[in-house]
């Protein structure tokens, strides 16, 4: 499988933590036209009342000029303390290292050992969430049941990209 990575500008801003405040601040870019494929929100600890979003990509001055009237500025890092995603619960030991490793700074070995779990976030972005946790945890011989509706279960195809995404970090068996 043929990796891609790319340096993007990540930008975020500052939201209220009560109901509607993302919203409020997406508002702006969706009238500007913007085609968001990374969006992360979170409660701030340190300012109680407040959180901040990151988003990417913005292309093209009127984007551009749309976030910074919504507050956005480019940042170099997302500011996560501990968050873990879906294939956390896949790959625990995997996702824990790499916790590990971005808590100690040693941001080399993190990008390393996080391109060998890229497909994990590839699945699930093509496949679903709750799908791929269940599929995948049947594939570790939990039965887990599908999921409930109007979910669909993981396809054959799913199935067999979560199988190899699992083999390849030795989180199951190969065939």
């Amino acid at each position: 499988m043929d990796l891609l990575v790319e340096r993007v500008d990540v930008w975020a801003a500052a939201i209220p933590d009560k109901p509607g405040g993302l919203a409020a601040v997406l508002a702006t870019l969706r009238e500007a036209g913007t085609d968001l494929q990374f969006i992360i929100a979170r409660r701030a600890p340190d300012k109680p009342g407040t959180g901040v979003v990151f988003v990417t990509p913005l292309q093209g001055d009127r984007e551009i000029r749309a976030a910074a009237v919504a507050g956005f500025n480019v940042t170099h890092s997302l500011h996560c303390v501990g968050w873990m995603a879906g294939p956390a619960c896949l790959i625990p030991r995997q996702s824990v290292r790499l916790y590990e490793l971005c808590r100690s700074g040693d941001w080399q070995r993190a990008m390393a050992l996080q391109r060998g779990l890229w497909a994990f976030n590839q699945a699930f972005a093509k496949h679903g969430l709750a799908a791929c946790i269940k599929g995948g945890l049947q594939l570790q011989g939990y039965d887990v049941g599908a999921p409930l509706p109007p979910q669909e279960p993981l396809s054959r195809e799913g199935i067999e990209e979560v199988r190899q995404a699992l083999a390849a970090v030795r989180a199951i068996e190969s065939r």
